[in-house]
């Protein structure tokens, strides 16, 4: 007795397979493929800047760390990016005795 029914490996890793007729099995995975490029096309990427000062930074530094902190944020209030507007702020927690 024929069945038209395929062998179709489901999850390689796992050996997983089952009995699907192949129509509906190219149709099922054409469906997941398009909603999964859907939802990747949906998703958000956060791009997250980390500026470190330390107590004992030199006067250079300080300054053309705050020089590029402002020109982030002066790019992110203008609409191009460049941070992800949480605007936080760490302190070393570290006291030296």
């Amino acid at each position: 007795m024929e069945a038209g029914l395929d062998l179709v490996e489901i999850q390689p890793k796992r050996a997983a397979a089952s009995l699907q007729d192949p129509g509906l099995w190219a149709a099922t995975n054409i469906r997941r493929r398009k909603k999964a490029a859907e939802t990747r096309k949906k998703q958000k990427t956060v791009e997250i800047k980390e500026i470190k000062m330390r107590p004992n930074i030199d006067t250079h530094d300080y300054e053309v760390k705050m020089k590029n902190m402002l020109a982030v944020l002066q790019r992110r209030r203008q609409g191009q990016g460049g941070h992800s507007g949480s605007g936080a702020v760490k302190w070393p927690t570290r006291i030296s005795a």
